[in-house]
């Protein structure tokens, strides 16, 4: 059993640190948030100042969404595609130090 266990920890990668930015500190998302939050509200025919979307940023979906959607809309809204994902590769995500 010991054997097996060497053989899968030969396999695996190696990190020397690891990464984890919760709150923005490293990478600020919240205009990638406010622009596919923007771009998913169009989607359904919805329009929103930018300056409205960018105020209720940092809530989640749950708190976020009946702000904008009644509850029949948010029904509606929660079937579609995940339009965020779009976004994340967007340049200008990382600070220049970390590209």
């Amino acid at each position: 059993m010991r054997d097996l266990l060497s053989k899968r920890s030969e396999n695996r990668a190696t990190y020397e640190a690891i990464i984890f930015d919760l709150d923005g500190t490293i990478v600020d998302s919240n205009e990638l948030h406010v622009a596919a939050w923007d771009e998913a509200f169009r989607h359904f025919g919805k329009h929103f100042s930018i300056d409205e979307l960018r105020r209720q940023i940092g809530k989640g979906s749950d708190q976020y969404l009946p702000e904008f959607l009644s509850p029949v809309q948010q029904v509606v809204f929660a079937k579609s595609p995940k339009l965020f994902l779009q976004h994340s590769g967007s340049s200008g995500f990382l600070p220049d130090k970390l590209q």
